[in-house]
């Protein structure tokens, strides 16, 4: 089964999508944190509910894109109504004073992000709103590597600039 395949710098992508939500309850197990998966308030699933206080939508971002002689990351890869609802339910949950995240999971080392504007211009519109709010948006990058023909994927915690233009 095709786990992953190699994309920018050599650098291997994560390609089965299944695999986001068991990362990441495998990487807050690791972190002593409590967690409930698949929350569902109002009209969405959640990704997760963190220590019944942080709601948290998570996303893997695998398109980049050279601007300005820098990469940078962008999500998304094509037009998602369904993130679009995600996204717009965390926005009206923080207007109910409830604390949201969003997490972004990545497969590089590069240091700048920004909403991919020419994909879905309504996403940008709500990321940028969201962001508006003061809430979190966090990357974890998840480093590959691959020995005897086994995938070790590990996360960890990346500093990233998000850029204030959408392109």
């Amino acid at each position: 089964r095709l786990i992953a395949a190699k994309g920018l710098q050599n650098k291997f992508i994560l390609l089965n999508s299944l695999l986001h939500s068991a990362l990441i309850r495998e990487y807050l197990q690791q972190q002593n944190i409590s967690y409930q998966p698949e929350v569902i308030i109002n009209n969405s699933k959640l990704d997760f509910l963190i220590s019944n206080k942080i709601f948290v939508e998570v996303k893997w971002c695998s398109l980049t894109k050279k601007i300005s002689n820098k990469f940078v990351w962008m999500f998304p890869d094509a037009p998602t109504k369904r993130w679009q609802k995600h996204l717009q339910e965390l926005i009206n949950l923080l207007q109910q004073w409830k604390e949201c995240q969003i997490l972004f999971l990545l497969t590089n080392n590069v240091d700048k992000f920004c909403p991919n504007v020419q994909t879905d211009p309504e996403f940008s519109k709500l990321f940028y709103k969201f962001l508006q709010q003061d809430w979190k948006v966090s990357f974890l990058y998840a480093k590959l590597e691959f020995k005897n023909n086994q995938v070790n994927i590990s996360l960890h915690p990346q500093k990233v600039e998000i850029l204030k233009k959408a392109y």
